[in-house]
């Protein structure tokens, strides 16, 4: 491992890999929201999903009192949808600085053209639950391929990606 730090671009952001963390910076709005959540701790999208649905079964109530039935009908599913997402979410986590003594395995899924982007899939286990983190990178219009393939060396230098 090197002592300096090295970065990348992501799609929404920069990924700096020090010698003891992986740090995500996001700017904008997504930046301040990941870092308000970071700082309160709420950082499973399963919680996210969970406060989504009952916001949805709120509205479904409010639906139902006004006796528009459509409109309850609609609210009431896309409330189970949300119920779905924090059960196949519930390990996907929002962190923006994860530690390597944490890290367990770091994932590079190449891209499919057409179809998906390059990402990086980063398991780890802060807790005694296993998370994951997904950094995306670029596309192709920002020449997502040659960063794609120099992110891939800069983790495998770094000794996150093994093999």
């Amino acid at each position: 491992m090197r002592a300096t730090t090295r970065s990348f671009p992501l799609r929404e952001g920069q990924c700096i890999l020090h010698h003891d963390r992986i740090e995500l910076v996001h700017a904008g709005l997504k930046g301040w929201f990941l870092a308000w959540a970071n700082k309160r701790k709420l950082t499973s999208m399963a919680f996210w999903y969970f406060m989504g649905a009952l916001g949805f079964l709120f509205t479904t109530l409010l639906s139902v009192i006004i006796d528009n039935w459509f409109l309850a009908f609609f609210f009431f599913a896309f409330a189970l949808l949300s119920v779905v997402g924090s059960v196949a979410y519930r390990n996907l986590s929002l962190r923006t600085s994860i530690e390597r003594e944490f890290i367990e395995d770091v994932v590079f899924r190449e891209a499919v053209e057409g179809v998906s982007r390059a990402s990086f899939e980063v398991y780890f286990r802060p807790n005694k639950q296993l998370r994951m983190r997904k950094l995306l990178l670029p596309g192709k219009h920002q020449q997502g391929g040659q960063i794609a393939n120099s992110a891939f060396w800069m983790m495998k230098e770094e000794g996150l990606i093994k093999g």
